[in-house]
């Protein structure tokens, strides 16, 4: 009997990886403009929360809206414990917004004949602020932060 279940692992055991290390402060600073983005978000879900009970808008919407604020809450803390696919994550999700938002900006542009659009500047500016805050907390996460983000060596 040469195989004892109790006996000590042969295998090589180490300690874990060297620690993450303190948050840099770019990082930081990236976690509070997504944090901002989202509450942005938030802003916007209470207000068409009126339009649930009106009618004008359904409450599936509502539960995609809950869903996809949900998710950024979520994506904001994994990125603040300095998890790479978070990180990852929102770059996905801010691309699928741009691409959402050039979706509109060309619907827009193509309107039929005799129809005109008008731009609500200040709506527009409440609009695209949490793109460019998510933009603005890419560039810290993937530029000057990415360091924190390597994995470390077991």
């Amino acid at each position: 009997m040469d195989h004892n279940p109790y006996s000590a692992p042969r295998s090589a055991v180490a300690d874990a990886g060297e620690p993450r290390g303190k948050r840099p402060l770019v990082v930081g600073i990236a976690v509070v403009l997504l944090a901002t983005a989202i509450a942005f978000s938030v802003r916007d879900g209470v207000l068409d929360f009126r339009g649930v009970e009106t009618g004008e808008i359904s409450g599936l919407m509502m539960a995609w809206r809950i869903l996809r604020i949900a998710l950024a809450v979520l994506l904001c803390l994994q990125i603040a414990r300095g998890r790479n696919w978070a990180r990852h994550a929102e770059l996905v999700f801010v691309a699928l917004g741009i691409a959402r938002l050039s979706f509109e900006f060309w619907r827009f542009n193509n309107l039929p004949e005799g129809v005109h659009f008008m731009l609500d500047k200040p709506a527009f500016a409440m609009s695209a602020a949490p793109l460019v805050l998510e933009l603005s907390a890419l560039y810290l996460l993937f530029v000057p932060g990415r360091h924190w983000f390597k994995r470390r060596a077991a």
